[in-house]
């Protein structure tokens, strides 16, 4: 909370100590006796100052209200800069070599009493001036505190959707295997090879959960393989994806989803063959994906179970891009469902 308040601190009583040292040379007719009394007076300044910080914070530690700290900090500092000009009088007499011949220099006149009200002044600018800078430090931490802990409740939540995808595909693809091993034991190992890379990409670590389409589109082909062995004729899939589209990077699990949701749902509300089309594209600027399947749209005939997966990407496209620079929609035409997403080209 409190890194930057090293530097401040240098920072302030070395530019104090430097236009003290400005402001009397005219006066004062030796520099090297004034830069030693300016610098001592800088050096009992940040001594007093620090002491005044490490106050403060032992308020806000202890969990004191940052307006009575403040208030504190306000009303001790000119409070302070009564002994500090003390110790900084007699440090100087101690430096003047000419103290002892009662001859009065020019620059002794800082350390006059009717020079007495500068000292508390400047002590109360360099507490107001700290008191900006930690509520401005503090803020930050505060902002930054809530953005990793935004992050780790938006990475929370992606590992619960992640595991949301349909358990059962897990089981059915391990029964399908068994039933291969007996019948069609030759099939066997690229079952295991699309389930492998099925599961692979469904256990991702990306740091930002952000990958380029393609990615996505291959789970989706992992995904489909697994289901055609299961389903042979009775499922058909399309994949049609352009260059420009596979190169385009998406939020992770937006795709696979509506994938899962067609097959499962279109088993449901399809004739035989069921069947899937997975498309993108790039047009103006905007990506364009659609996953479509034949049969009607189940949630209007109260199917169980539809709609948290949509609710979950739609809820992934929001965190990722905000309201505006998406969409999401859902249509039925022609003895298809079609579910389509629009992203559109952020501003760099």
């Amino acid at each position: 909370m409190y890194s930057t308040a090293p530097i401040f601190q240098l920072v302030f009583w070395t530019l104090f100590g430097v236009l003290f040292f400005l402001i009397v040379r005219p006066l004062h007719p030796f520099p090297d006796v004034l830069a030693g009394q300016s610098a001592a007076s800088a050096a009992v300044g940040l001594v007093f100052s620090m002491s005044l910080a490490w106050v403060y914070r032992g308020l806000m530690k202890r969990g004191r209200h940052p307006h009575k700290a403040a208030a504190v900090l306000l009303l001790a500092s000119p409070i302070l800069g009564l002994p500090w000009f003390a110790a900084s009088a007699w440090i100087a007499s101690t430096i003047d070599p000419f103290d002892f011949t009662r001859v009065a220099l020019p620059g002794g006149t800082m350390f006059a009493r009717n020079q007495l009200r500068y000292f508390p002044a400047v002590m109360l600018c360099w507490a107001v001036t700290f008191l900006v800078m930690s509520t401005r430090r503090e803020q930050q931490v505060q902002r930054e505190r809530a953005l990793r802990a935004e992050a780790l409740a938006h990475e929370a939540r992606i590992k619960m959707f992640r595991y949301q995808l349909n358990p059962h595909f897990l089981f059915n693809a391990l029964n399908s295997i068994g039933a291969l091993a007996t019948e069609a034991p030759q099939k066997v190992p690229c079952m295991i090879g699309e389930l492998s890379g099925f599961l692979r990409y469904s256990l991702l670590e990306s740091p930002n959960l952000v990958v380029p389409l393609r990615d996505e589109i291959a789970a989706a082909r992992h995904y489909l393989a697994v289901e055609q062995v299961r389903f042979e004729d009775d499922l058909k899939v399309e994949i049609d994806v352009d260059d420009a589209a596979a190169c385009r990077e998406v939020p992770a699990f937006v795709v696979l989803p509506l994938v899962e949701n067609a097959v499962k749902h279109g088993r449901q509300a399809s004739k035989v063959p069921l069947r899937i089309r997975l498309a993108a594209r790039v047009q103006d600027g905007s990506l364009w994906i659609e996953v479509a399947n034949t049969g009607s749209w189940t949630q209007r005939s109260g199917a169980a179970g539809t709609g948290t997966g949509l609710r979950n990407v739609g809820q992934r496209l929001v965190e990722h891009y905000g309201e505006r620079n998406h969409r999401l929609e859902i249509a039925e035409q022609d003895g298809w469902v079609r579910v389509r997403i629009r992203i559109d080209e952020l501003e760099r």
